[in-house]
């Protein structure tokens, strides 16, 4: 069951990757005509910071590249942290389970051991028992 949920979600991940790789092709086209049209306006209205990355093409691929790099590592980060919960919340499962059935079964030995230890009191009863012996006589049935 947890190994059908690991796999449907690294096939979930796998298309969390591609549509990142999706959105930074479209960042950098996106960048690229900004980048064009604000040398056209001679980078009117432009952020100094914004300005440093967008006055060099190969700043701003760097700059993509980077938040590319950022965002797949963030979506693997959160792979890894589901599927380690998965397991993990797994094997606490089945810890909980062991330990249930561990103290169900010392409760049914203890239950056995209280039965043995009555029928053994009413045997000992029954044996050490004074039997009365009535004298008869054999000679009335033969």
């Amino acid at each position: 069951m947890i190994n059908i949920f690991i796999e449907e979600s690294q096939a979930l991940f796998s298309q969390i990757r591609a549509l990142e790789v999706i959105f930074s092709e479209n960042l950098g086209d996106a960048g690229g005509r900004y980048m064009t049209q604000a040398v056209i306006t001679d980078f009117k209205d432009v952020s100094p910071g914004l300005k440093s990355i967008i006055s060099d093409r190969e700043a701003l691929t760097n700059a993509i590249g980077a938040s590319h790099d950022l965002h797949l590592l963030v979506i693997d980060n959160r792979e890894d942290t589901l599927n380690s919960r998965a397991k993990g919340w797994l094997n606490n499962y089945i810890e909980c389970l062991n330990k249930g059935e561990i103290e169900r079964n010392r409760q049914k030995i203890l239950e056995i051991n209280h039965f043995l230890d009555i029928q053994r009191e009413e045997l000992d009863d029954l044996i050490l028992k004074p039997i009365e012996v009535v004298d008869l006589d054999l000679d009335d049935y033969y």
